[in-house]
């Protein structure tokens, strides 16, 4: 993923084409890659592999130069007989990292693990060592990179020169693995194949996006743009993920048509809520509907209307619910719930119904009309809001002088 660009001296009989992103900052290490052609019996030949293998090397990796091949430890990336250093990060760390890169991939037809798939075929992301060990000096990853998928592959995630940060971890994995898979750089800063930062955490965009590092340049494979979404299910289809829901209360208010307008939820009166709901599954979601449920005192004035929720989607609806006489002056609390395929889901809100959610304030120091008393300031004394009215009684007056 990011800063200097390695420097890579490879043998000539390999033949490869090595492309590297632009200099920049030495604030942050990059991948890169190493892009070479398929061979002609991956090109034509069997079926992909599944596997996706997450190897911390345990006792250490012992590599060799050569062709592609995972199971017996050769890499066209290594230039010599290399060690790479056990992951130095301890196991709630390296458990962070298998989980976000299997959250990376879960939309998709692959298998995430971090147990050695032994003679089955597989890809390999090494995730350990430091750039040098290989002779990728200065480099957070590398990978072999192709227009189609590199079978058997390693790539590689070096672990100490990024430090112990378990996402920066799972991102640079997600990037080196996916010039695997045939990805070019993207400038895209929400994707993982991209070098651009500040944008928060990444994951696979289905967005087509320019191809290069820090400016636009023709993607690598002739494409005019990239979208890493749909090339991996294009690679691996979808994964048989369930259809699951995130549902979140984003705003309660008053119905505009059908209130005073005062911002409070008087009894009678409509409320308007807003609920956004993801389907977090690979497949489609059908007929999406929502309920309420507040122990009586909120009700739902109409079903709401079917929604078909795509996969990795996020839907806004608003919700008409009316505030029941029962409710004056109580808090209501409420679920909204939501059902899919496989499950049903909710978020809580409430609502105080008949009061008013803000707040007044004003200085009696200072505003009008706050009227004070003789020897009053405004620290002590009375004060009373308004003018005062005299009050007479028996033809006496009474206040505010006498």
């Amino acid at each position: 993923m990011s800063s200097t660009s390695p420097s890579l001296i490879l043998p000539a009989a390999l033949a490869l084409l090595v492309a590297l992103g632009p200099e920049a900052s030495a604030e942050k290490p990059r991948g890169s890659y190493v892009r070479r052609e398929l061979p002609l019996a991956q090109a034509e030949g069997d079926e992909l592999p599944r596997i996706l293998y997450l190897n911390r090397c345990e006792g250490g990796c012992v590599l060799n130069p050569g062709g592609e091949d995972a199971i017996h430890n050769m890499s066209s990336i290594v230039q010599g007989p290399s060690t790479l250093a056990a992951f130095p990060y301890g196991d709630d760390v390296w458990k962070e990292v298998v989980d976000c890169v299997r959250e990376q991939y879960s939309r998709f037809d692959l298998n995430i693990t971090d147990v050695d798939p032994g003679e089955l075929p597989h890809y390999e992301a090494i995730v350990a060592g430091y750039g040098e060990d290989i002779g990728a000096f200065g480099a957070a990853g590398i990978a072999p990179a192709g227009c189609s998928p590199l079978p058997n592959s390693i790539n590689f995630t070096f672990a100490e020169t990024i430090g112990g940060n378990a996402r920066e971890i799972c991102e640079v994995i997600a990037q080196e693995s996916g010039h695997v898979f045939g990805l070019d750089h993207a400038l895209l800063c929400e994707d993982p194949m991209t070098y651009l930062t500040g944008c928060g955490d990444k994951e696979f965009q289905d967005i087509d996006a320019e191809c290069g590092e820090s400016s636009a340049r023709a993607c690598s494979c002739g494409n005019a743009t990239q979208n890493s979404v749909q090339h991996l299910l294009s690679v691996f289809g979808p994964g048989n993920l369930p259809a699951t829901a995130d549902v979140e209360v984003l705003d309660v208010r008053e119905d505009p048509d059908s209130s005073d307008g005062n911002a409070i939820a008087d009894p009678g009166e409509n409320l308007l809520i807003e609920v956004a709901v993801t389907n977090k599954g690979n497949f489609t979601s059908e007929a999406v509907s929502f309920k309420i449920k507040s122990g009586g005192r909120l009700s739902l004035i109409k079903p709401s209307t079917p929604l078909v929720l795509e996969p990795r989607k996020t839907a806004k609806v608003q919700l008409l619910a009316k505030v029941e006489s029962s409710a004056c002056g109580e808090q209501v609390d409420f679920d909204v719930t939501t059902k899919l395929e496989s499950g049903t889901w909710s978020a809580s809100s409430s609502v105080t119904a008949g009061i008013s959610s803000t707040t007044w304030s004003s200085s009696i120091a200072t505003d009008e009309p706050w009227t004070a008393d003789d020897g009053s300031d405004a620290t002590q004394g009375a004060w009373e809001y308004g003018v005062p009215e005299q009050t007479i009684f028996a033809g006496r007056v009474l206040q505010p002088a006498g």
